[in-house]
């Protein structure tokens, strides 16, 4: 007998007043397991498309990072999630190698952001001109490091490398978001002085 994917109801648990922060492209169930797949633009840093699979004792999301992802390729991955007992069993048990690469980049970008954010970069007033461009120099240096940072816990994750040296890799990657963070606000301060 073959699946049937059956549409159900979108269901968001944002605000109606609110901006949207994720969208459901498509929501369906298959083997009694609810699917969705969507947009996320307030996910971690990079990522766009997501993927979640819930069934009656579980429930994993993916984001797919810095990346455009194929419909059918994130319909794939749901797909394995929701047949095959043992990715799902590597994926919940966090061995499973996207978990892996999620869980430390995911952590990784959340202190590369908190650099940003401790030198007060990630906001501006609209209007504000120099607030504008020093938040838009800001947030370009953190998607870039981010980036850097994600293909190569990614490289090394897949590719079975000792990820022992991620640790020193994601340290570099601190050194230099604090280097960067701290050249945008002196340039700032500068000219806000002048």
């Amino acid at each position: 007998m073959t699946d049937e994917w059956v549409p159900v109801e979108e269901v968001t648990d944002q605000p109606a007043d609110s901006t949207p922060q994720f969208e459901i492209q498509t929501s369906y169930r298959s083997a009694g397991t609810h699917v969705v797949i969507g947009t996320d633009s307030a996910g971690p840093i990079g990522s766009e498309n997501f993927v979640q699979v819930s069934g009656a004792e579980y429930s994993l999301t993916r984001h797919f990072y810095f990346e455009s992802v194929a419909r059918d390729r994130l319909t794939s991955f749901a797909d394995r999630l929701v047949h095959d007992e043992a990715f799902r069993s590597r994926s919940l048990a966090g061995t499973a190698d996207w978990k892996q690469v999620a869980d430390i980049y995911g952590e990784a970008s959340r202190r590369i952001e908190a650099v940003f954010e401790d030198r007060g970069l990630l906001t501006h007033r609209i209007g504000q001109t120099s607030e504008t461009d020093r938040y838009e120099r800001a947030t370009d240096c953190l998607h870039a490091i981010c980036e850097d940072a994600f293909h190569e816990i990614d490289r090394q994750v897949r590719s079975d490398d000792l990820i022992d040296g991620l640790d020193t890799f994601i340290a570099d990657c601190l050194d230099r978001a604090r280097e960067e963070a701290a050249t945008i606000a002196d340039r700032a301060e500068t000219h806000r002085i002048d």
